[in-house]
């Protein structure tokens, strides 16, 4: 087990302090998690999580993007950008960004999105679409991209995982799950 999650990040994502092992307990679990995150963390959090869609838009594929989805470089795909929160208090929990390739999903898809409270695990629950994940890296990184609210809450950084989903042998989307660092590990904020 310790020489699976020894080291699985690009050079250019750091490692968190200690590797893997030495994250919260917590923290490691819902890294390797394989449900739907906001059900993970409904049950960390004990308290309802809802997806707050920050942007979508057209994207290009970069070039690790496109071999992560067996496309090509400079594909369209839709890029989403998502805070997961609590539902009562509002408090970011974690900040995704995925790049999904909608030509490999069903024609229905973004309209299950749209309704789908929970975000992407939600909607692929909904569509009983069968999935699976494939843990592409994880590391410490910047928390980019944040309202200045969630900055003051969450902190400037935090580990991130970023996974691909496959359906049917085939990836259909990369995932970038950022969870900051003031909220699983605390005594580490600075």
């Amino acid at each position: 087990i310790a020489r699976r999650w020894s080291w699985t990040s690009p050079s250019t994502i750091p490692m968190p302090r200690g590797g893997f092992a030495e994250l919260p307990a917590e923290l490691r679990l819902l890294l390797v998690s394989e449900g739907t995150l906001a059900h993970s963390l409904e049950a960390h959090r004990l308290t309802r999580i809802v997806a707050d869609v920050e942007g979508h838009e057209e994207m290009l594929l970069d070039a690790d993007h496109a071999r992560w989805l067996h496309a090509h470089p400079r594909d369209t795909a839709l890029s989403r950008r998502v805070a997961l929160r609590e539902a009562d208090t509002g408090r970011l929990v974690v900040h995704a960004d995925s790049a999904l390739l909608l030509d490999r999903l069903p024609p229905t898809f973004l309209d299950v999105l749209a309704a789908e409270p929970t975000g992407l695990g939600g909607a692929f629950a909904r569509l009983a679409l069968e999935t699976r994940r494939e843990l592409l890296w994880f590391g410490t990184t910047p928390l980019r991209g944040l309202r200045p609210g969630d900055h003051a809450l969450a902190g400037r950084a935090g580990v991130s995982r970023c996974y691909r989903l496959i359906v049917d042998g085939t990836p259909v989307c990369c995932i970038e799950e950022s969870f900051p660092d003031a909220l699983f590990r605390p005594a580490e904020r600075g």
